[in-house]
């Protein structure tokens, strides 16, 4: 039985860094925090308008979850063991922690709003 190429097989290098950070709940900053580049270097490799040097192509499939090979040309290991992965473990809970430092700061504001309009 021959495997038939997905989607994402013939998508771009940077349609699938863009897909597999979605599917991780990452957004392009804290993606780009965590590999340390900017934003914008972030946006362009996922635009197509640049491409990673090798070492940050390595660390950012690490990040992500997947293969150098699978994001440079859609073949090899995909996000199918996402959770087996140590990086997507980690990339899931520098999410979570985001996610949760947030709602503590919107948490907080509010308890001052409440506090101040029962005075």
């Amino acid at each position: 039985m021959g495997m038939m190429p997905g989607p994402q097989d013939t998508d771009t290098l940077g349609g699938r860094i863009q897909k597999t950070r979605d599917a991780l709940g990452l957004s392009t900053g804290a993606l780009a925090r965590r590999i340390g580049v900017r934003p914008e270097t972030m946006r362009g490799w996922e635009r197509d308008r640049a491409e990673p040097k090798s070492a940050k192509l390595v660390e950012l499939a690490g990040v992500l979850g997947v293969s150098p090979a699978w994001l440079m040309g859609g073949v090899g290991e995909t996000r199918d063991a996402e959770l087996v992965e140590p990086a997507a473990i980690e990339a899931k809970i520098a999410l979570l922690r985001e996610r949760r430092a947030a709602i503590d700061d919107e948490i907080q504001k509010l308890e001052v709003l409440k506090a101040s309009s029962s005075e």
